[in-house]
């Protein structure tokens, strides 16, 4: 029997969740991978399971043990009344069934943060065959929802003030950004790239008037 599910968590909890997998002598094989981002971009730290399983028991009793091990329930019940998201779900099972086991080992592995009880070399041919190969449209389109949502936060402003960049504050938060984002989806940073993905942000975002375009980019 093949089963998925999903949890909202930070990475810090991987080694805690394959101990808690191992003790069910019922899991044949397992695989999880962790992403720090969304399919829209957006800072999402996540968990996803693939089981082989004995029986469907076995896995309600693991997917229970994880639930109130890291007190799902009660985080999304304290995120929902905060954010008042009232659809917002912090775990989830795959209700339908996988047909096509490899094509979603291949994807959760898109990230390349995966563990499992198979062999390395198994795990690394899903990691190469992932279909996380976007096209520059798709990342760039991806990058600018991340930049557009996170570059105004106090992490990039703390940064120019703590290095004293004053220089075109707002500027060097939004290539912060880029850069951040480049870099936890291992794309190569280099300074061209980084004016690319700039002035397609600025082209993007009406925040920006034609004349404070002309300004930034000193036309």
């Amino acid at each position: 029997m093949l089963k998925t599910f999903y949890i909202d968590y930070n990475v810090s909890i991987k080694d805690q969740l394959i101990e808690i997998i191992q003790s069910y002598s019922g899991i044949i094989n397992y695989l999880i991978s962790h992403e720090e981002y969304n399919s829209k971009g957006e800072h999402k730290p996540h968990f996803h399971f693939f089981f082989k399983v004995d029986n469907i028991k076995t896995f309600n009793n693991c997917v229970k043990n994880i639930k109130e091990t890291f007190n799902l329930i009660e985080e999304g019940n304290k995120i929902r009344k905060e954010t008042g998201k009232t659809g917002y779900r912090n775990y989830g099972v795959l209700k339908k069934d996988i047909y096509d086991e490899d094509y979603f080992k291949q994807y959760i592995c898109k990230d390349k943060n995966v563990w499992g009880n198979y062999p390395e070399e198994q795990i690394q041919a899903w990691i190469d065959a992932s279909y996380k190969s976007q096209t520059e449209t798709q990342f760039k389109e991806q990058l600018y929802k991340y930049v557009i949502k996170n570059y105004l936060k106090d992490k990039y402003k703390d940064i120019v003030n703590k290095n004293n960049l004053f220089n075109s504050k707002k500027v060097t938060q939004i290539k912060l950004a880029i850069m951040d984002y480049m870099r936890e989806n291992d794309s190569i940073i280099t300074k061209t790239k980084v004016n690319n993905h700039f002035n397609y942000f600025l082209t993007k975002n009406r925040n920006f008037t034609l004349v404070d375009i002309l300004n930034i980019l000193e036309i």
